[in-house]
């Protein structure tokens, strides 16, 4: 009887562990014709670019330079099931701007932002998603055409 609970409560450990640093997977597209630069500091959890036609020199946290028209894949980590840190985006001028971001093991992160966000929308498509459509920060031009249905 022992062993089998010791069992069960190992078993349980296993996956309060895991839940706690349970991760979630957006991605950041690059719409424009431009290179930009994302990359993140953090208090709990880490961010992991994972996938894309091309690989991120520095996988944890970058800097990661998404050249246009690529698509990289991003994977938001937990400590204590909690993910927080700041985002920092450049442009191929090296202009940089700052958002925060925070979620939850049961829920991806948002990106805090108040309003228009200009060259880049955040939360796009879904929370965590980061979507660069603009040429530069001062410079973003039109925004991309919605695909006709």
């Amino acid at each position: 009887m022992r062993i089998y609970l010791a069992t069960i409560l190992a078993v349980g450990s296993i996956a309060i562990a895991g839940a706690a640093d349970a991760a979630c997977t957006r991605h950041v597209y690059n719409r424009s014709a431009n290179p930009w630069t994302f990359r993140a500091t953090n208090s709990s959890g880490n961010v992991h670019f994972t996938t894309g036609l091309f690989a991120c020199k520095n996988r944890t946290n970058g800097p990661c330079t998404v050249p246009p028209h690529t698509s990289v894949g991003i994977e938001y980590t937990t400590t204590g099931g909690i993910a927080n840190g700041t985002w920092y985006i450049a442009d191929k001028t090296r202009q940089e701007r700052s958002f925060d971001y925070r979620g939850l093991a049961s829920q991806c992160p948002s990106i805090s932002h108040r309003g228009n966000t200009g060259a880049v929308a955040l939360n796009d498509p879904a929370d965590g998603d980061i979507n660069a459509w603009g040429a530069t920060w001062a410079n973003p031009g039109k925004a991309a055409a919605a695909p006709h249905r």
